[in-house]
């Protein structure tokens, strides 16, 4: 059975318009300022997909556990040593990721994006997330023109 034009024309916007809010829902897209997700990109409270913060600064990003872990500021971080969680408990902040651990790229451009916590760098002893390395790199190849001072101006602004 052909649909019609009619029906054309009504089931495709809609099927559009689902795949955008889908898309939306998943990769934690929205404007920035709208925190249609929160301030801080969380899954389950628990921050940065359960990766270590602290391990970030050694080289390496952890995966962290449960069995290590603190709630700190309502969200709960997960750490893959006592060590780490000590570290993090003594000065959170020095360990917290940039912009609500929302993807550096994306705040740089007007919205926030969900981040692969194996893509991420650290400048001047602050930790930067990415939604992939294609965007980290587009963002550090952009550093002399001033992507990081943009992305934080925007999420000043948005705050």
């Amino acid at each position: 059975m052909a649909l019609s034009k009619k029906s054309l024309f009504i089931i495709v916007p809609l099927v559009i318009v689902v795949l955008i809010g889908s898309f939306s829902a998943l990769k934690k897209v929205s404007p920035l300022g709208a925190f249609w997700w929160g301030t801080v990109n969380i899954e389950n409270n628990i921050a940065v997909h359960g990766y270590d913060t602290v391990s970030y600064f050694s080289g390496v990003a952890q995966k962290g556990s449960a069995e290590h872990s603190v709630i700190y500021q309502n969200i709960t971080y997960h750490f893959s040593t006592d060590k780490n969680l000590s570290t993090f408990k003594q000065s959170p902040t020095d360990f917290i990721p940039q912009f609500g651990a929302f993807c550096a790229f994306a705040t740089g451009k007007g919205f926030t994006a969900d981040t692969d916590p194996q893509a991420w760098t650290i400048i001047d002893s602050n930790l930067y997330l990415f939604a992939d390395n294609d965007v980290k790199k587009q963002w550090l190849d952009g550093l002399a023109a001033g992507t990081r001072e943009t992305s934080h101006q925007n999420w000043a602004e948005s705050i």
